[in-house]
């Protein structure tokens, strides 16, 4: 996962986060408490990959990677129902627990997903990836 901090200063300048504004973002997440809550950036743009928020109208894409059965060998089962991928999705998007992208080339041609949930492990004082 592309993750923006210290540690990967020599790649900072090949990508960048955008806000649904367009705007660039600085972090994809930060903490509330003792909770991690992401923010969820429109788009991570990197020098060869585009790694987009996943929106409702992904979910005919989704549903053929979860349900494809050498591709979603090692993704979580799921039925074969638009509408339960496309009501997950939309719940997704009210839930700043998670962070689930569309993986695209800068032609926007979609290849896959990624998601990051149940972040645990963080050392004191990086409070931002």
């Amino acid at each position: 996962m592309i993750m923006k901090n210290e540690n990967l200063s020599n790649h900072q300048d090949s990508m960048h986060y955008e806000a649904d504004s367009g705007a660039e973002v600085e972090k994809i997440s930060q903490y509330v408490g003792e909770n991690v809550v992401f923010v969820k950036p429109s788009k991570v743009v990197g020098k060869n990959v585009v790694f987009r928020n996943a929106e409702k109208s992904d979910a005919e894409f989704i549903l053929k990677l979860r349900t494809d059965p050498v591709k979603g060998k090692y993704l979580s089962a799921t039925a074969a129902d638009i509408d339960l991928q496309s009501a997950w999705l939309e719940k997704y998007k009210a839930d700043d627990s998670q962070v689930y992208f569309i993986i695209e080339d800068q032609n926007g041609e979609r290849y896959g997903t990624v998601r990051l949930y149940d972040v645990k492990g963080l050392f004191a004082g990086d409070h931002g990836f």
